[in-house]
């Protein structure tokens, strides 16, 4: 197992592999070592995806900045 910390800016709901994990800031999320898609959405700002990939030696980070087109 390995650890995941999440976050967005500004804040934002997440789902690894699919499954909603709650709302940024997220941290020391246990999750199984290798790659995990991840989706950041933000009722004003859409959707937006990464992936993280998570080794047991070290805590995996993914962020997401949000950006408007004002």
């Amino acid at each position: 197992m390995g650890t995941l910390n999440v976050n967005a800016i500004p804040w934002a709901e997440v789902w690894v592999d699919g499954q909603p994990i709650g709302q940024t800031p997220i941290g020391n999320i246990p999750i199984s070592v290798g790659s995990h898609r991840l989706t950041f959405r933000h009722p004003d700002f859409g959707e937006l995806q990464t992936v993280a990939i998570v080794t047991a030696d070290e805590t995996a980070y993914a962020t997401m900045h949000f950006t408007t087109s004002d």
